[in-house]
């Protein structure tokens, strides 16, 4: 890689020390890069900052050759194991992951809305048909088209931070899994 700058944050997110290269190259025998005609600044609290010219350097970073290499998959491509792995790494290089964490619980939450709603279509059955099936048919139809506006609804809010991910994962498998309890319960058989 050419023209690379690597900053080193503190705990609070402050600036600790700042590498500037021309080159960078992945070392596999040692596992850490190595820069190549570049400056390494050090920035101390109520100290001067202190800089240091270099020709060749070597920096072990919690990121590898392989990090940079692949281009990552979108997260409703990955499997369960394979997100969570992706969001792990992304936690401990102190990114942001709510965003992944709704399509990790969503992964389990989503699949669970055809048996919630066979729960909630089972009260339409046991119920004598006064309007037809084609009455039923269409109740169905919305209901189903009803769960999914308002799991989308809250995974975008989620999305924004405004719902917490396992909430906006759950908030439709719960709603329509009690409202399917409630018209099971008073159905009349």
């Amino acid at each position: 890689m050419n023209g690379v700058s690597i900053l080193v944050l503190g705990s609070d997110f402050d600036v600790r020390r700042r590498w500037d290269a021309k080159r960078m190259t992945w070392s596999d025998a040692a596992e850490s890069w190595k820069l190549r005609d570049g400056m390494r600044r050090d920035f101390e609290v109520g100290q001067a900052d202190r800089t240091q010219e270099f020709q060749d350097a070597t920096v072990r970073l919690p990121e590898r050759f392989q990090d940079f290499a692949q281009i990552p998959q979108a997260p409703d491509v990955m499997s369960y194991v394979e997100l969570r792995d992706y969001i792990g790494r992304l936690q401990q290089a102190g990114h942001q992951v709510g965003k992944y964490l709704v399509d990790l619980y969503s992964k389990i939450a989503f699949p669970l809305a055809a048996p919630i709603m066979v729960l909630v279509g089972i009260p339409f059955a046991l119920q004598s048909p006064r309007g037809g099936r084609v009455i039923g048919i269409a109740l169905c139809l919305v209901l189903g088209l009803g769960y999914f506006v308002v799991h989308s609804a809250a995974v975008a809010l989620a999305r924004t931070d405004l719902l917490p991910p396992i909430v906006a994962a759950w908030s439709a498998n719960f709603l329509f899994a009690t409202l399917g309890l409630f018209l099971y319960l008073r159905a009349r058989t």
